[in-house]
């Protein structure tokens, strides 16, 4: 059981990852490569990028973060790893929270983005 939600926590993680990777790609261009790119990827999406994007996290929600990122790297180089139930729940508790704050801040960077392109189009119009 805890090996099945390791892999449900490590997909979880992995396809909020990509998400925030799409969004960058395509507001902002090309991600820095090297070894920290996945933590500099999630660190990034804190940051307001001028004429490209609002911030799309609060620094909350990256801090909130943060374990489930560990623990993707964890899980993705472990082989043949028991994984500790209790560091499981550790990580499935707060699970909903983390959740919760991602898609405030989700929506929040979309109703900022809405109110830019409509502030853009009226300004851009004769």
């Amino acid at each position: 059981m805890a090996g099945f939600v390791g892999v449900l926590l490590h997909r979880w993680y992995t396809a909020l990852e990509a998400a925030f990777e799409r969004i960058e790609r395509t507001l902002v261009g090309a991600l820095s490569g090297g070894e920290a790119w996945h933590q500099d990827l999630l660190r990034l999406m804190a940051l307001d990028v001028p004429d490209a994007r609002p911030a799309i996290l609060r620094r909350e929600t990256v801090a909130a973060l943060l374990p489930y990122l560990r623990f993707r790297n964890f899980l993705r180089h472990a082989y043949a790893v028991e994984l500790d139930p209790a560091k499981l729940h550790a990580l499935v508790a707060p699970l909903a929270d983390a959740q919760k704050q991602i898609a405030e801040d989700i929506s929040a960077f979309l109703v900022n983005t809405r109110a830019a392109l409509r502030s853009a189009a009226a300004r851009s119009e004769p």
